[in-house]
């Protein structure tokens, strides 16, 4: 099961419902990284984000269950407060979940967001 973004799904299925398609990865360098090649459904399409500047077009994402394909990835934690406020917290539950779990680069939306915008 994977879920691809708006970008993705406009440009390899523009007048097709990409829902119950099958995809899989066939790039050979994608396999030195630990992605198998083994043909995923199409379960959703998600907005497009701005990963990497907000004045760069979407990239084509494809989002899979962490249980698919276990690589390293990024934790989100949405607050209605100061969110450096509950950073230390978050790092402290994690570790009770798993001590050995790395974590870094814990940082804000707003710090993202200005290193996205400082070119």
């Amino acid at each position: 099961m994977v879920v691809i973004n708006e970008s993705m799904a406009e440009f390899y299925f523009a007048d097709r419902d990409p829902i119950g398609r099958r995809m899989r990865w066939s790039d050979p360098q994608l396999q030195f990284v630990g992605i198998a090649n083994e043909w995923r459904t199409i379960v959703g399409v998600a907005p497009d984000t701005r990963d990497y500047a907000l004045d760069a077009e979407p990239p084509h994402v494809v989002y899979q269950p962490f249980a698919q394909e276990p690589w390293p990835g990024g934790l989100v934690v949405r607050t209605g407060t100061d969110p450096s406020s509950v950073a230390r917290s978050v790092v402290e539950l994690i570790h009770a979940l798993d001590r050995e779990q790395p974590i870094e680069n814990v940082r804000t939306l707003e710090a993202i967001r200005s290193e996205s915008l400082a070119p």
